[in-house]
């Protein structure tokens, strides 16, 4: 089994003396205003006992000076802090994926460098994790605009804790609600160490660590906290639109194809996308008539709209992961399809008459020349 190794350009870890109950592990890249913030609201909770604990570990995609010189004065300032410096970008996924290595604690945190902890929230997961011993935790969230200036939603789900004896019917109940963001889960480490690190650094999927979450966890006991402590910050990436609409291909398809390949794999049910709901907020555990097929063509959609559009391939790849979903589900595959396409046709016409009309402008300056004084 691969496990992630990279060369780094200096590190700070400090000896413990037991093993920590909880590591929360905080990736970064070239975020130094953003990472202060999240250190600061994290290590300022690890106090009264709470800091024999937890450990805290900021692991660095070899930023530029100003980070790794904010990272060396916050571990000066926090005894509490170790880090890591990579002495190159490893690149995204390593970074996200890798923590569960480099954890010393019984759990692993990935922790978003851009994201907030608000006060108890430490002491609410390690309570939940010293009294329920979870084998994963996900947790709700609050919602805040980039500069953190507005609130924009308070409870992403108003549902109340609850204890799942699987994975995969916590997964049913929430299906992409939560997962996606990295920030809200939480893994039992030693089982996180099972993962091909390698297979699935290289997987060619925005979102592997839910891939992975599947493959580890689908028949190990799983827990969901309602406390909202957890802020997550939108559209605080670069290139936003970009980000979103290959976001909603992802979902749609890739992420979709890895997760059949490792149901199939690990035997769950062939039918499991519409077992899983497709609803983005939770106000109640009865079962919704909205299933992850319906999330499926919403992002092909919402996809085709920013110019990202199926190709035969993956449309067929689609087919057969749906052959076993609800009848009608291949038709409406097939009107989808068309109705993508549709919108490439009619962005190709556009960018061809804009050529065109580009290139006679071009012309009418030539010709103008002729009744030049």
């Amino acid at each position: 089994m691969s496990v992630p190794e990279c060369a780094l350009s200096d590190s700070l870890i400090r000896p413990l003396d037991h093993e920590p109950l909880l590591s929360i592990v905080i990736p970064t890249f070239n975020r130094p205003n953003e990472l202060i913030l999240t250190v600061q609201c994290i290590a300022d909770q690890l106090k009264n006992g709470l800091e024999q604990k937890v450990e805290l570990l900021i692991t660095d995609n070899a930023s530029d000076a100003e980070t790794q010189s904010v990272i060396r004065a916050l571990a000066d300032r926090y005894p509490v802090l170790n880090y890591m410096l990579h002495a190159e970008n490893q690149g995204g996924s390593f970074n996200v994926l890798a923590p569960a290595w480099r954890a010393r604690g019984g759990y692993t945190w990935v922790f978003g460098s851009d994201d907030v902890l608000l006060d108890g929230g430490v002491e609410n997961i390690v309570s939940i994790l010293e009294r329920e011993a979870p084998n994963y935790l996900v947790m709700n969230k609050k919602v805040a605009n980039k500069d953190l200036s507005e609130l924009l939603i308070d409870n992403m789900h108003t549902v109340p804790d609850r204890r799942f004896s699987t994975f995969f019917e916590l997964f049913c109940t929430f299906g992409l609600a939560q997962m996606p963001f990295i920030s809200a889960n939480i893994e039992k480490t030693e089982i996180a160490r099972t993962l091909d690190f390698k297979k699935y650094e290289r997987m060619p999927c925005a979102h592997p660590h839910i891939v992975g979450y599947l493959e580890k966890y689908a028949f190990s006991s799983a827990y969901y906290s309602s406390a909202s402590h957890l802020v997550h910050r939108i559209n605080n990436s670069l290139h936003i639109q970009d980000y979103h609409t290959h976001n909603f291909f992802d979902y749609a398809v890739s992420l979709t194809l890895h997760l059949t390949a490792v149901a199939r794999k690990i035997g769950l049910p062939l039918d499991f996308l519409e077992m899983a709901t497709g609803q983005k907020n939770l106000f109640s555990y009865e079962k919704s008539t909205i299933t992850m097929v319906d999330g499926i063509f919403e992002n092909l959609l919402r996809a085709a709209s920013g110019g990202v559009v199926l190709d035969p391939t993956q449309r067929d790849a689609l087919a057969e992961a749906l052959t076993h979903c609800q009848s009608h589900r291949l038709a409406q595959l097939s009107q989808v399809y068309e109705q993508a396409r549709t919108i490439l046709a009619l962005q190709q016409q556009v960018t061809s008459a804009q050529t065109n009309l580009d290139n006679y402008k071009t012309i009418l300056m030539q010709l103008s020349r002729n009744y030049a004084a």
